[in-house]
């Protein structure tokens, strides 16, 4: 929807918003191919169409994605599902990792349209924050979105306002649901150590391809992004492509060297 019209008429503009997930709408998407969905999912695609940072994102994904599980951590209102379900096999599982309850609605909602669109997928999502299967800490950030943090990156004196959740590692997950991923998409907000960390299993058996977005200044101040590049390299792994790279944001390929 028209951001002019935000500017102009916000009143009309949120009414309307209200209202966008019960229009129907067609679009196309990477694969030149049109889909009929709503004015909702038209929206949400119409920021990796037009922005171009997330632009470059989308079709290097699509690039790289040939078919396969795909693993989504991060995966807001299931942006990359829509990109990548087009490629995918029969049978392929899609698995859309989101947390953020402020989230989680739209996802569920975007996620009926996936299993109408793309019966040949096993579409399943996860709600709880993905990490290294310790406790974490939900908190805030100035980007809008939370970072799990583990207990250690906490004060005591934070922590009793705070309710403690379990993570789930992603090797336990995959497992549970008999997953051989081909590629992973990790935006997490500062938490990618703890993400990879739980993943290796995943990373020495199924060698998947993965995209990490890494947050120079949302990582806790024990962990640093030589780090986090050097879990992927003891693993297997060398960058591939970097696709983007600013003060706030590093966005990567990586893949395993056998």
């Amino acid at each position: 929807m028209s951001f002019a019209l935000k500017r102009k008429l916000p009143k009309i503009y949120n009414f309307f918003k209200k209202f966008e997930k019960y229009i129907p709408a067609s679009t196309y998407l990477l694969d030149n191919k049109k889909y009929l969905v709503n004015l909702k999912i038209i929206s949400m695609l119409s920021h990796w169409k037009n922005y171009p940072r997330l632009k470059a994102e989308a079709d290097t994904v699509f690039h790289f994605y040939n078919g396969g599980d795909f693993i989504d951590i991060g995966a807001y209102h299931g942006v990359y599902s829509f990109l990548l379900a087009p490629k995918a096999k029969h049978n392929d599982t899609f698995l859309l990792c989101e947390p953020d309850d402020s989230e989680t609605k739209d996802l569920l909602d975007n996620l009926k349209y996936l299993k109408k669109l793309f019966s040949k997928i096993y579409f399943k999502a996860c709600l709880e924050p993905i990490g290294n299967g310790k406790n974490v800490v939900k908190n805030p950030t100035i980007y809008g979105h939370p970072v799990y943090s583990s207990e250690k990156e906490v004060s005591n004196s934070d922590l009793k306002n705070q309710n403690i959740i379990k993570s789930v590692a992603l090797d336990e997950i995959v497992k549970k649901l008999n997953m051989n991923p081909a590629f992973v998409k990790i935006d997490v907000e500062g938490a990618e150590y703890n993400v990879i960390e739980g993943m290796k299993n995943i990373l020495q058996s199924s060698k998947p391809i993965i995209m990490v977005e890494k947050h120079p200044t949302l990582i806790p101040q024990n962990i640093s992004i030589n780090q986090i590049d050097n879990l992927l390299i003891e693993n297997g792994y060398k960058l591939e492509k970097q696709i983007f790279k600013d003060e706030i944001a590093i966005t990567e390929i990586w893949k395993n060297l056998s």
